[in-house]
């Protein structure tokens, strides 16, 4: 329906502007139905857009899926107007058609096309974008095999979900998200494409800016629409109301989100200046009932305080004085988020029957142990103390065998302490290293120190708001592009200490490893690569509180290359993969089944190079074999940073996790490099140099073949071309209480139970920095 005039003498623009009418010609607003779909996928995440069955990414691996006597149509794609999603039909929990989601309201504008050349069928990065003018034109420069050429774009047409970008010059158009234009870009076209005198196009522009969730902007144009409209006070406090609700739930799932990245400040303060008297009452109930919980846990903290200092003073002065300095570390690192250790000793205050030593021990030892296993035996407690102190020294020991065993020897001739309690203990022991913490959003450079015959090793860091080792913190691990330094990278997901990006919004440790040299416009798929990135990650676990089952490896163009190659050759590291405008090596097609529960999501542009149809066949393999992988493809794109999709990434990251080790019981793996000899829960050492020859060019030798399997009555089988075992067991995975017969290479090489070691688990977490996934024995071979 059109609610404008076409008649530019008419519109006050026209007026001022007319030597711009020859460009710019007003065609008014616009309102049409939506149709689309909604298509779940069994990682929770919902894409929305219009929904079809194909064969395959592109026409050519249509065609090769589709070569025998059946039909195939493996594939969703939801076409959402600015780029095309593809998902393997498995990782499809429903899609559901939304028949109409009422008139989406667009501001549509006919721009002067003169003698257009020819399109880019390919497209490199921009080498200069000019901003957007206030009649929706800019100029971008692209450098082509003629030189670097200026191609003039303007905005076509504007819609609250996306806007066409058509090209004045050149045969070229496409779809960016709305929501990336500058808001005053978005208000300059509303005013010149609509008659500003018109009540129904002022209403026109209200619905636009909250169909575009721009709701600053829409209580804006409210207000000027009240004072110029009076007789539209009732319509505008109606919707007045609205906006406050749209608002305030946005708001309330923005504090939820704070809450769960550890920004507990944040969200209170949040939750306190909520407008409760504006909002319906359940969303105001449940910002009530944030505020709530964290005065309770504040009280519970000085409670708990109060009644350490009340009970120890009822105990005997040997037990008492014991008692003061555990008493001042638990002061030190009570936190919101672990309260939950102390449910068992709140719940004792309350009952007179409890002896004090009893009731003390509860608070220790399940600050020690989880509140699901506290005890009531107060000497026992500080024994466990002893062994946390102990422990953390071990933790700290560099390189010195003699005071292993002798840290080891006094552990084990402390009483109650076995693999299992300090197993549980690991979970909640503080980090062995103090460091200097940045503060959000600050850049700093972290260099390792170097290992005998190893690379340099340096990574650039970024902390989100409210950094507390109290908390778990997914951690991002990001690879520079070829046009970009690794700060810049670092800073393009996490932004800086003025301009908090989508990592530190959602409470993401973000590291950008020197993978290659500052002046590297290439990747090279290396051992030192390789290990760069992994001791980078090893080093800011054991100083920073990574949560190890949500690692990240994220990288642009170059970067995404080694994204590729690093996720691969690594699997039971990483819980998701991003590579953006990268490029699967041959190399790649020996490894793309190594880690077949990884998550992907890999964004490309259609005009990139011939990026898609080098990838496309790696790409169709794995989700054609049942990977969780996303493939998004910009739509007329070309080489891009495709900032756009960074919230849709971050959204995508909340529900992925490493796979649990039980789920890696049996596994295969190939290895085209002898450095790429740790798969899951098996090290294989002492490999002869001939089965790795250097790999020339695109002609790979054939990969030589890890495999590992663990039978439900204690059997263990390996395969691998080294001359020496390593094999890392956990109760996650393995039953202790068999006796295990292990076979390698074909050959039974061990028959005996396989006892959990203290040496086994500390070593571990000593040289990996992994909390979450915890390796109780070790056996050599």
């Amino acid at each position: 329906m059109k609610c404008g005039r076409t008649d530019s003498a008419q519109r006050p623009f026209s007026r001022t502007c007319a030597l711009m009418l020859s460009a710019f010609c007003l065609c008014g607003v616009l309102a049409a139905s939506a149709a689309a779909d909604d298509v779940v996928l069994k990682n929770g995440l919902t894409l929305h857009g219009t929904a079809v069955r194909v064969a395959g990414l592109t026409s050519a691996i249509a065609k090769q899926n589709n070569g025998g006597p059946v039909p195939n149509s493996s594939f969703w794609m939801i076409d959402d107007g600015v780029r095309r999603y593809f998902v393997f039909r498995r990782n499809v929990l429903q899609s559901e058609d939304v028949a109409d989601l009422g008139s989406i309201v667009s501001f549509k504008m006919q721009q002067e096309k003169r003698a257009r050349t020819a399109g880019f069928p390919s497209v490199g990065g921009f080498s200069s974008v000019q901003p957007f003018d206030e009649f929706g034109r800019r100029t971008v420069t692209l450098p082509t095999q003629k030189g670097v050429i200026p191609v003039i774009q303007a905005i076509t047409e504007m819609r609250p979900d996306y806007s066409t970008l058509d090209s004045l010059t050149h045969v070229w158009e496409y779809n960016i998200d709305t929501r990336s234009l500058p808001t005053e870009v978005v208000q300059s076209i509303i005013e010149k494409s609509s008659d500003r005198n018109d009540p129904a196009e002022r209403k026109a522009a209200v619905l636009f800016y909250v169909q575009a969730q721009l709701y600053d902007e829409a209580r804006e144009e409210l207000r000027q629409i009240t004072e110029r409209f009076p007789e539209l006070k009732d319509w505008c406090a109606e919707y007045q109301r609205r906006l406050d609700e749209y608002v305030a739930r946005r708001a309330m799932n923005e504090i939820e989100r704070r809450q769960a990245a550890g920004q507990h400040a944040l969200a209170s303060q949040y939750a306190q200046k909520f407008p409760a008297a504006k909002v319906s009452a359940d969303v105001s109930r449940r910002a009530q009932e944030i505020q709530n919980t964290y005065e309770q846990a504040l009280a519970d903290r000085d409670r708990v305080l109060m009644q350490l200092d009340l009970l120890q003073a009822d105990l005997p002065p040997k037990q008492s004085d014991r008692l003061k300095s555990l008493r001042a570390i638990l002061h030190d690192e009570l936190h919101y988020e672990l309260m939950d250790r102390l449910e068992p000793f709140l719940r004792a205050t309350e009952d007179e029957t409890v002896p004090a030593a009893e009731k003390l021990a509860l608070a220790y030892s399940g600050w020690l142990l989880g509140n699901a296993n506290a005890i009531v035996d107060l000497d026992e407690t500080i024994r466990l103390w002893d062994a946390r102190f102990q422990i953390l020294e071990y933790l700290r020991v560099d390189q010195d065998p003699l005071r292993d065993q002798e840290i080891l020897k006094e552990l084990g001739e402390i009483e109650g302490i076995s693999v299992e309690r300090a197993a549980l203990m690991l979970a909640t022991l503080p980090l062995p290293f103090e460091t200097t913490r940045p503060t959000a959003g600050e850049l700093v450079e972290v260099e390792v120190p170097k290992v005998q015959e190893g690379p340099t090793v340096r990574y650039s860091l970024v902390l989100p708001p409210e950094y507390s080792p109290a908390h778990r913190y997914p951690l991002l691990v990001v690879l520079r592009g070829q046009r970009s330094k690794f700060a810049g990278e670092a800073k393009w997901w996490a932004g800086d200490e003025t301009r908090p990006g989508w990592a530190q919004r959602r409470g993401y440790i973000v590291i950008a490893p020197h993978y290659c040299a500052d002046d590297s416009g290439e990747y090279h798929p290396g051992a030192a690569e390789h290990e760069i990135v992994l001791r980078s990650l090893e080093h800011v676990r054991k100083r920073y509180r990574v949560d190890s089952d949500r690692i990240f490896l994220a990288g642009h163009a170059m970067g995404g290359d080694a994204v590729f190659d690093i996720a691969l050759a690594h699997p039971g590291i990483f819980a998701g993969a991003i590579p953006i405008a990268g490029v699967a090596s041959t190399l790649c097609r020996a490894y793309c089944d190594n880690d077949p529960n990884l998550a992907w999501y890999v964004v490309g542009g259609e005009r990139d190079r011939n990026t898609l149809e080098q990838n496309s066949g790696i790409l169709n393999q794995m989700m054609n074999h049942g990977q969780n992988m996303i493939y998004c493809d910009y739509k007329f794109r070309g080489f891009e940073s495709f900032v756009e999709e960074q919230e849709r990434i971050f959204e995508w990251m909340q529900s992925q996790r490493r796979t649990p080790l039980k789920e890696v019981v049996k596994w295969e793996a190939a290895s085209l490099r002898k450095t790429d000899n740790r798969f899951y829960w098996l090290e294989a050492d002492a490999i002869p140099d001939r089965f790795f020859p250097v790999i020339v060019g695109d002609k790979l030798p054939r990969p030589k073949t890890y495999e590992g399997s663990i039978g439900a009555k204690g059997g263990i089988t390996v395969t691998h071309p080294g001359n020496k075992t390593t094999i890392w067991l956990s109760p996650e995975m393995f039953d202790f209480n068999n006796r295990s017969e292990v076979r390698v290479n074909l050959k039974y090489v061990y028959h005996d139970y396989i006892k959990p070691s203290l040496e086994a688990l500390l070593t571990d977490v000593r040289k990996r920095g992994d909390r979450e996934q915890l390796f109780w024995a070790r056996l050599d071979l």
